[in-house]
């Protein structure tokens, strides 16, 4: 007998603000994310914030945190960049309280994006609210600026991981990624580490126990197949870079 595929539950965005039809709410999401989960083994269900995060607890056995806007400043005590586009304050509240209930549960957490600077800011970390064109000032290891897209721009760039990570073992020492953001981490989560940078410096993945936040897309380039398998694999946080399957 074929065994069940692992349920892994995908977030939307929600639009307030008229995108795409003013005076009605819409939630979306690209449809690349659930068939990058479909791909990689498991089913993907779209969850919304109309569901209670308990039962979306009950139902899936991983979680994918999708992309989305800027996090507010507040919510590691900086003063708040005018220039923000910030994401929506409901799915920010929503999606903190999957985290609470995901996080060192034994399921899988794929971060990606946006999703990963919400995974550390919720856990205790900092992000940097802007990235200067031509320069990271997240890292003393900065090294030559490098762009990383964002207002809806998409650039290709290479990262570095970190031997013995987790991501390591899905990617290997090096990968070429599709970004699109304006902020990045600053201090790492406690309980996270960082696992890939990119030339200039900027954190570009973080993992932690069963928790992988990746700063790219994975679901537009090559990274796809690698990363979206990692929700169906257990061992991220042994630092060994063993990835078993699940049962």
């Amino acid at each position: 007998m074929t065994p069940a595929r692992r349920v892994v539950g995908v977030t939307v965005s929600i639009d307030t603000k008229g995108r795409w039809s003013r005076g009605r709410d819409y939630l979306y999401v690209a449809r690349d994310y659930l068939r990058c989960v479909r791909d990689g083994g498991a089913s993907p269900i779209l969850v919304s914030p109309d569901l209670d995060p308990c039962e979306v607890s009950r139902l899936c056995d991983a979680l994918v945190l999708t992309g989305g806007d800027d996090l507010p400043a507040f919510m590691w005590g900086d003063i708040q960049d005018p220039s923000a586009s910030l994401e929506n304050a409901e799915r920010i509240a929503w999606e903190r309280s999957l985290l609470d209930l995901f996080v060192g549960s034994g399921r899988r957490v794929l971060a990606i994006c946006y999703g990963m600077q919400l995974l550390n800011v919720h856990l205790g970390g900092s992000l940097c609210q802007r990235l200067p064109l031509g320069a990271a000032p997240v890292s003393r290891t900065t090294t030559a600026g490098i762009a990383h897209g964002g207002c809806g721009e998409v650039v290709s760039h290479p990262i570095r991981v970190e031997p013995h990570s987790f991501l390591a073992s899905l990617v290997g020492a090096s990968a070429t990624v599709s970004s699109s953001h304006r902020q990045a981490v600053a201090s790492v989560a406690p309980g996270l580490r960082v696992c890939a940078r990119a030339a200039d410096g900027v954190i570009e993945a973080i993992e932690g126990d069963d928790v992988l936040g990746v700063q790219w897309h994975p679901e537009i380039d090559d990274t796809a197949e690698a990363v979206y398998r990692s929700l169906s694999l257990s061992g991220v946080s042994d630092g060994t870079g063993r990835a078993a399957a699940l049962p």
